[in-house]
Parts: structure tokens; sequence; C-alpha cells
């Protein structure tokens, strides 16, 4: 399988080149890695001319205006190659030499259309953020530093609504990740180290599209439960009680044979209208 490793980058000139060795150190090489630069004016250009020999043919990479981070993530998924898309900042890192390599393994393993695990919160030594429920992602979100997603994701959902400047993946995560037909799988790894200091960092900037729309997003993508119980803190706990009754009926026979039968239902019910 091949992995498509997504940086949007903006005069990135003193970062670049980290990001671009935790890349080219990985112990699997089935991947390309696309910087997607939105024109910029410092030496990012250079950096990635001198680096297209070290990559032996995997790097690729555009510079052109764009507007915004999304975007570029968005030219990002229309160019790549790979069966999986992975989005880094250009100045995050991937934690390990080893990391594509074991999310390789577990993707061989369960065979998911979206796979995530932790970041290292820059150096103050946390890490973000486990598993998540239904309820911990109406609360916050899954960094996108540690999400692989099959690249037939994006053809099922369409790509990152640039209306949302901020939380676009956001919105993104809570599509897939109330899809029952979409199979998701948590890892206790730590993906990528994530610069909470520099330009991939947006935690602290409002999204005012993202606030006003927050309401209807969590009503259109979350069970009605959800939206009729937010903003109610003493029902948390019987949330949190009933997804805990949710993944044991999954894990059951009964509910993987009834996802079987859910997932041929729509494939047939698909080919009958192509």
């Amino acid at each position: 399988m091949k992995f498509s490793i997504v940086i949007p980058a903006y005069n990135a000139a003193n970062c670049l080149s980290e990001t671009l060795d935790s890349i080219s150190a990985q112990t699997y090489k089935d991947y390309e890695a696309l910087v997607i630069d939105g024109a910029s004016t410092d030496g990012t250009r250079k950096i990635l001319k001198d680096y297209e020999k070290k990559f032996d043919g995997r790097l690729r990479w555009i510079s052109e205006k764009d507007s915004g981070v999304y975007d570029a993530m968005n030219k990002g998924i229309d160019v790549a190659r790979g069966d999986w898309i992975y989005f880094l900042g250009s100045d995050d890192v991937l934690y390990s030499s080893d990391v594509l390599e074991k999310v390789s393994n577990e993707i061989e393993e369960s065979n998911p259309d979206v796979i995530y695990g932790n970041v290292k919160w820059g150096n103050t030594g946390k890490i973000y953020d486990g598993k998540f429920s239904a309820l911990k992602l109406i609360q916050e979100n899954i960094c996108h530093q540690s999400i692989f997603f099959k690249k037939s994701l994006f053809d099922k959902f369409g790509k990152y609504d640039t209306k949302y400047k901020v939380l676009s993946d956001h919105v993104f995560n809570m599509q897939w990740f109330n899809d029952e037909s979409v199979r998701r799988k948590y890892v206790d790894l730590i993906i990528a180290k994530y610069n909470i200091d520099g330009q991939s960092s947006r935690s602290n900037v409002p999204d005012k599209e993202f606030t006003k729309d927050r309401d209807k997003l969590i009503e259109k993508y979350f069970p009605k439960e959800y939206a009729n119980l937010i903003g109610q803190p003493e029902q948390n706990e019987k949330i949190q009680l009933l997804e805990r009754e949710l993944e044991v009926m999954k894990a059951s026979k009964f509910w993987k044979l009834r996802n079987f039968y859910t997932q041929l239902k729509s494939f047939l019910s698909f080919k009958n209208h192509s």
C-alpha cells in the first residue's frame, strides 16, 4: 500500500527540512511526500529543490497561491497517488522512523477505512488524546496529524469545506466518525510530534463560522440524543455508559454480521444504480 503524505506549507524555510528528514528516515518506503506550497517568498522552494534527489522521486511539490491550509490540503488530495492520505504540518515531524511501517502493519491486519493514533504535544510531554467516542468528538477534535485516511473516503464525503478556516478537519471528522459504514481503528501509537507554537498550531485561533454552525453540525452528523443532551453536563455520564455498551455490542458476532449485511446492501444498491 502507498501512503501520500500531504504537507501544506508557506514560508516554512526555518522548519521544513526537519519535517522532510523525518519522512525520508522512514523504514517503510512505499510513500510519496507532497508539499503544497502557497507561493512562499522565503527559501522554501530552494529547500524543496535540494531535497528532490534525497527522496529519489518520492517528493513532489507545487508552489502557487492558495486560500488557506484546507485549500492546500484539498489540492494534495487531488494530486495524491497513494491508497492512503496523511496530512503533516510543515513544522511537525513523524515521531519515529518506523511510524509508517507500524501503521501499514495495523492496516494489513484489520483493513480499516480510517486509522488514528496520538500526537505528542510539542515539548510539553503531553500525549493527545487517546481513543475517541462520539461524545468526546463533540467536545474536542482528533488531531489530523494522527489520522490516516483511505483515499476513497474523500470520494464518499467530499473534501474539506474551506468555509471553515480553522476547524474544517473537525467537521470532516464528525462526518466519517458517525457513519456506520466507515471502518475505523484506534491504535495506541504516537504518530507525530505536533508543533504547538508554529504554523500548524491553530488551537487558539477562533473559527467564527464553526462557532456559528456548531449546533447545526452536531444536529446534522450526530444521533439526535447527542444534540438534545449537549450542554447538559449532568447527562454526559449517561451518554458515556451508552457508548460503552455500544462498544461491547459492536464487538459481538451479531453486530459484525449486521455491519457486513449493511455494507453489502449498500454496494448492491450502488451497482444497480450505476
